[in-house]
């Protein structure tokens, strides 16, 4: 019972101090497998975002470049300095 019945299209991760890299590529690889669309690794100590497509395609958005998702966000997008404006 932890498994998706149905996954969903968009995951959003938030990486914390203690994550390492290599668990959250294992995380996010579970999520590719199970179907998910999109997983968005969010760190807030370099106040990046990492976008990961299910195409296994990975971008890092930073500062004022635009986050967008067309396929699982239509019409969203959002300047990633802006996640971290009180942080």
């Amino acid at each position: 019972s932890g498994a998706f019945q149905i996954p969903p299209d968009l995951v959003v991760e938030v990486r914390s101090p203690s994550d390492r890299w290599r668990n959250i590529m294992g995380k996010v690889g579970e999520y590719l497998d199970v179907g998910v669309t999109e997983i968005w690794v969010v760190d807030p100590s370099d106040r990046s975002v990492d976008v990961f497509r299910n195409d296994r395609k990975q971008i890092r958005v930073t500062g004022d470049e635009l986050l967008a998702s067309a396929d699982v966000l239509p019409g969203f997008e959002c300047a990633v300095s802006e996640f971290f404006q009180h942080v």
